[in-house]
């Protein structure tokens, strides 16, 4: 997966340099509608497998060669300097011989940041371009009257946060009041000991939430996705009792991502 993402960021629809005329076309024919998951996934994927890589030559050469012509083609010419920890530089030992080592840390450490609990989205000075493609094709996208392929290619809630750590990052509104509505909730003070708004993803339930929204899962099916493995070590009655509760009207959008998909159990 951190090859797929990778050599997608990488074509000439996802560049800042490309030619903006060309979006709509891009758009009419599907190309952007696996952006959303790979602008926020790549870099789970790539340190997922980069510990995987040390004893593979050949994956870790085809993945060097990919990660190479992407950080060339998304990197900013403003990015901002931010500190690598020790953990970071350990999960990339296989890459420090390379000559992008500095710019991959780089853009590691900045995704960590805006998908962490306390991510507050893109801002001036990221290392990648990423968060300015995004906000291209979605003004192109927004401007564009659906259709039935349209949707078929990008769901019908067209207006998404701009968060990576969102649940409406990748399942957004119909309207943009809406979605103007839900980003100015992100700026609202919290009551102490609330770590993040409750719309906010860990990375597990990013993944399975994305993997779910990509693969047509609404509902009451995206919510199993979310749920626990351990469930499946449960009691059969306990199990059974739980997948009821999916069954149950679904709550308002005001109720928390954790509210939405916890049956009681």
């Amino acid at each position: 997966m951190a090859q797929l993402c990778l050599m997608y960021l990488s074509t000439p629809g996802c560049s800042t340099d490309a030619n903006p005329e060309k979006i709509p076309g891009h758009l009419l024919s599907g190309h952007y509608s696996f952006l959303d998951y790979a602008v926020a996934c790549w870099s789970i994927h790539l340190q997922r497998s980069a510990s995987l890589l040390r004893e593979d030559g050949k994956n870790k050469e085809l993945l060097g060669e990919s990660l190479g012509v992407f950080l060339d083609l998304q990197w900013a010419d403003d990015a901002t300097a931010n500190p690598l920890s020790i953990q970071m530089e350990e999960r990339l030992k296989s890459f420090q011989t390379y000559s992008f080592y500095v710019q991959l840390a780089q853009a590691l450490v900045a995704a960590r940041k805006q998908l962490g609990p306390y991510g507050k989205g893109p801002s001036e000075g990221e290392p990648l371009n990423l968060n300015r493609v995004v906000a291209a094709v979605r003004g192109f996208q927004e401007a564009t009257v659906q259709n039935s392929q349209l949707r078929e290619f990008y769901g019908e809630k067209w207006f998404r946060c701009p968060r990576l750590n969102c649940v409406a990052f990748y399942d957004g509104y119909h309207t943009a009041s809406q979605r103007d509505q839900h980003i100015s909730k992100h700026e609202r003070p919290y009551n102490a000991g609330t770590k993040t708004a409750p719309c906010l993803l860990s990375a597990t339930a990013r993944d399975r939430t994305s993997r779910g929204i990509y693969s047509n899962y609404m509902g009451s099916t995206l919510a199993r996705t979310l749920c626990s493995p351990r469930l499946r070590r449960r009691k059969r009655d306990r199990v059974v009792a739980h997948t009821v509760a999916h069954s149950a009207p679904q709550p308002s959008r005001g109720r928390s991502v954790s509210e939405t998909t916890s049956g009681r159990i």
